[in-house]
């Protein structure tokens, strides 16, 4: 059996009702301790709280050798996806500003 070495990967981030309130304010300091352990991050944006403790973080991680990508998940949401195809297909008209609410207990999300 080949033995593999460890996938050292720090995930940053929460949703939900509780995540933005306990992780969103802590970016930085969690992604500056998994880079300093030595691990790839994915984190929920935002990476920093201003540009620069962003760029700190990036180049934390090159000075180190390590990966660091900031994603945003609500990007695949079936109903940030759905307001995209009825954008897309003209059925909302001209799009000036958009200010979208998801609720989360119904039965379609």
């Amino acid at each position: 059996m080949t033995q593999f070495d460890p996938l050292r990967v720090g995930l940053i981030g929460a949703g939900g009702r509780w995540g933005p309130r306990a992780h969103v304010p802590a970016h930085y300091e969690l992604s500056k301790n998994a880079i300093e352990a030595g691990k790839h991050v994915f984190c929920e944006w935002p990476f920093g709280a201003n540009t620069k403790e962003a760029e700190e973080l990036a180049a934390l991680a090159r000075k180190k050798n390590l990966r660091t990508m900031v994603g945003l998940q609500r990007r695949a949401s079936r109903a940030y996806l759905y307001m995209r195809e009825l954008i897309q297909e003209g059925y909302v008209g001209q799009v000036l500003s958009v200010n979208m609410t998801l609720m989360g207990s119904g039965a379609g999300n």
